[in-house]
């Protein structure tokens, strides 16, 4: 069982995102930092729209509330060579997200076959998440056996045996 490979394999494109080049502006920079709100204005520049107020209005959420700031950042030169450029980085989030999608299937089937609730009890802890919890479990197993009982810790700073 390879859980630790199949971790890697998501973590590596969650944390990282193709770098717009300067000429998008800080337009595209912020879309792609939100995806989902920014998808339609995306989409609709790909599709040829290039009305900065028609491409405002498809704003959503947060991004309403920026309405004078999002038409100026929308006025510009957006060419067809940005919109293809743009349309090659959406087809790469898809791409990467049903990566991601199929990755997590089979870690989560890999992990009912032995963890258990294991996965439920460590995303107990604060600051430990589903995909965190597999990740240790990926990495240490469920064996703590090999780690000495905790009377025998060296005592640490608030540490209270």
């Amino acid at each position: 069982m390879e859980l630790s490979a199949l971790t890697e394999r998501i973590a590596g494109p969650m944390f990282t995102r193709p770098e717009p080049r300067s000429t998008f502006g800080g337009l595209v920079r912020a879309l792609l930092a939100d995806v989902p709100r920014g998808r339609v204005m995306l989409e609709a520049l790909v599709a040829g729209e290039r009305n900065p107020n028609v491409l405002a209005d498809l704003a959503k959420a947060r991004l309403r509330g920026k309405m004078p700031q999002l038409i100026e950042a929308l006025t510009g030169n957006f060419t067809d060579h940005h919109a293809y450029l743009c349309h090659t980085m959406l087809s790469n989030i898809d791409r990467i997200t049903h990566q991601i999608d199929q990755l997590t299937a089979r870690i989560e089937a890999e992990l009912a076959e032995f963890a258990g609730d294991a996965v439920e009890r460590l995303d107990e802890i604060t600051g430990i998440g589903p995909r965190a919890a597999q990740v240790i479990i990926a990495e240490i197993g469920l064996d703590m056996s090999r780690f000495p009982p905790r009377h025998t810790w060296p005592p640490g700073p608030g540490w209270r045996l």
